[in-house]
């Protein structure tokens, strides 16, 4: 979203549902920019401690600009992230289309500013992941399991997408194309009945 020009901020009393990566470590999920989340919730902090309500409208707290960044199109995500062949072309030899990892649906709250291909908030809820593992393809989307992905993803990371598993049977295309169909469809669901299946 580097360069894209700002739009106006957005209220709305309904989150605003976005898309995001997170990296699998033995430790925990990280951030594209290398932030580990401890669980899925993230609230904003401007790093070089710029007074005011974040995320800022201007570029004074640096490049990025401060704020939980989301895009609006699972597509653009799972378009964003092939496969790294700096760290993984061995364990993943046989995932040429997609980074393994967690993609997410996201709510944003608070403040929201809009961008050409995403958003920036003040915070962020996860919905729900689709975890890409070595093999397979998972969706983590209640509460207690979203809380223990983030606290500590192994060992049971493939036990906690439950029975929504997929043995990429159809191939790696057809897994990425998965991965957006379960982004999308996730999306799609009110709020409330995300919430009340997470209980």
């Amino acid at each position: 979203m580097a360069g894209a020009s700002t739009m106006p901020i957005m209220w709305s009393p309904r989150p605003v549902v976005g898309f995001r990566y997170w990296r699998i470590d033995l430790d925990g999920l990280y951030g594209v920019r290398g932030h580990r989340w401890p669980r899925p919730h993230l609230e904003a902090v401007c790093r070089r401690g710029i007074s005011g309500e974040v995320p800022h409208l201007s570029g004074d707290c640096g490049r990025p600009p401060c704020g939980v960044y989301a895009l609006k199109d699972p597509q653009a995500l799972v378009a964003s992230f092939g496969r790294d062949l700096s760290w993984s072309s061995l364990v993943w030899s046989h995932s040429p289309l997609l980074e393994p990892g967690a993609y997410g649906v996201v709510e944003l709250t608070g403040r929201v500013i809009e961008h050409q291909r995403g958003y920036r908030a003040a915070e962020a809820s996860v919905r729900s992941l689709i975890v890409v593992g070595p093999r397979w393809v998972g969706r983590v989307a209640d509460r207690s399991s979203l809380e223990r992905v983030f606290a500590d993803p192994f060992p049971n990371l493939r036990s906690l997408a439950g029975e929504w598993v997929d043995d990429l049977r159809g191939g790696w295309q057809e897994a990425r194309l998965e991965v957006v169909r379960g982004l999308l469809e996730t999306a799609e669901e009110e709020p409330w009945i995300s919430a009340k299946s997470s209980e």
